[in-house]
């Protein structure tokens, strides 16, 4: 892509960030096929990485924003994956 790879666009919900070329982030096929079923937003059907690449991505990137953010996502993966009482 001649214009870049990082996109921003701001939507009626807040910004929206297209990422492509992510450290830490597995091939999009990979990540499409552990991704959960896509959700429709505003009529389109969008695909959302797992949790796990999620964590792995905000890793990698060496920012301690997306460290602190990896650390939220791992206890809400730990909480999803708590057995029930």
């Amino acid at each position: 892509m001649k214009a870049g790879s990082h996109f921003t666009f701001l939507t009626p919900h807040g910004s929206l960030d297209l990422l492509g070329d992510l450290d830490g982030a597995p091939p999009y096929a990979k990540l499409k096929t552990a991704a959960g079923p896509p959700a429709e937003l505003e009529g389109e059907l969008v695909v959302v990485a797992s949790l796990d690449h999620l964590i792995a991505m905000k890793e990698a990137s060496g920012r301690t924003k997306d460290k602190l953010m990896a650390t939220e996502y791992r206890l809400l993966s730990d909480e999803l994956r708590a057995p029930k009482a």
